[in-house]
């Protein structure tokens, strides 16, 4: 079975957008960030008329807004008056339409609850898994990276300070301190028992793993 391979990029207050994705290998890419701007519009149908990269109909546009959660909105609605959410999630939409070979997506957790989220990484990991998709989160929640992706890119002031898998955050925990990073908060609890207990956890991810390993430390 093929890897699901989701790249989650952490970035601080200091760094740029532009220095992260001229670091980012990457070709035919879809860019998902909020501008209010862009839905300043007078219909959702003219919103994907003018934005898709490629012919679509009607049938297409409803089958993506399903997908998403999205059944409600109508082609004739206005954009502007959709919630934060439904525009985030506009955006995606638009995205998964124009079909490109990678995706960046950016500050997710700004517009999108819990639900949303895990609604959307779904659908992405999909796409990673069986069509080869790259996909990439840029936000400032290392939380959210730690749980969803596999490798984790960590700027300071524009330059990487941790490029690596995930499993590697834990070793690199006094670099990503040492730069006003907190760490992940099922990493701060391991780390704290450690300190606390001195019995070593196995670093993870998984909230049941951790439980598991803590019953077997008692």
């Amino acid at each position: 079975m093929e890897k699901i391979v989701l790249n989650g990029i952490l970035v601080d207050k200091y760094t740029s957008f532009r220095k992260v994705l001229l670091n980012i290998d990457i070709n035919n890419v879809e860019i998902i960030k909020f501008c209010k701007s862009q839905f300043i519009i007078p219909s959702v149908q003219l919103f994907f008329k003018i934005n898709c990269k490629r012919s679509v109909n009607q049938k297409n546009i409803y089958q993506v807004l399903s997908m998403l959660d999205l059944k409600e909105i109508k082609l004739k609605d206005d954009p502007l008056m959709l919630s934060d959410s439904d525009k985030y999630k506009l955006l995606i939409a638009l995205s998964l339409i124009n079909n490109p070979s990678s995706f960046v997506i950016v500050y997710p957790e700004l517009y999108l609850d819990d639900c949303n989220i895990d609604l959307i990484f779904k659908i992405f990991k999909k796409l990673s898994k069986e069509y080869g998709k790259k996909i990439y989160i840029i936000t400032n929640d290392i939380d959210l990276l730690y749980r969803e992706c596999d490798n984790i890119y960590i700027y300071a002031k524009n330059n990487i300070i941790f490029k690596g898998n995930r499993k590697k955050i834990y070793e690199e925990r006094e670099t990503i301190l040492s730069n006003n990073f907190s760490l992940p908060k099922i990493l701060n609890f391991i780390s704290l028992v450690e300190e606390k207990k001195k019995i070593k956890l196995e670093p993870t991810f998984d909230i049941k793993e951790l439980m598991k390993d803590i019953y077997r430390n008692v």
